[in-house]
């Protein structure tokens, strides 16, 4: 719409130079508006319609990355054992998680001090969760 009146604008003519200015200015802002509130309100309405959460298609992406690149992923392993007499049941989560750190520094001080308190934390709340740095 407002190209439509741009265009009709541009039609007339207009001797002076300074209200052609200002008005020819003002149709290049509305339309500039009229643009990204048309986009913003599409986008809107898109997120509203896609039900999707985007951070089970982020872990989904992470799970299926390739592990040469040292991208992250985590694979659960179920284990279990069982006896002809009675069957125990062992069911133990064992989550790997395999991450690359990039840093600009040379030492790795900083990811100590954060791997040891880390460390701390889970030893003194009966966590079985250790991080090792290798």
């Amino acid at each position: 719409m407002t190209i439509s009146i741009y265009l009709i604008f541009n039609s007339f003519k207009i001797n002076s130079y300074i209200s052609y200015y200002i008005i020819q200015e003002v149709f290049i802002l509305l339309m500039a508006f009229s643009n990204f509130v048309v986009l913003y309100l599409a986008r809107i309405f898109l997120n509203e319609f896609n039900k999707e959460n985007e951070m089970d298609i982020l872990f989904e992406k992470l799970r299926t990355s390739n592990s040469t690149k040292s991208k992250t992923y985590v694979s659960n392993q179920n284990i279990s054992s069982s006896t002809e007499q009675e069957i125990n049941s062992k069911n133990d989560q064992i989550i790997e998680l395999n991450a690359a750190v990039y840093t600009l520094s040379s030492g790795s001080g900083t990811f100590n001090y954060y791997v040891d308190s880390f460390n701390e934390y889970s030893k003194n709340n009966n966590l079985n969760i250790t991080i090792k740095l290798e």
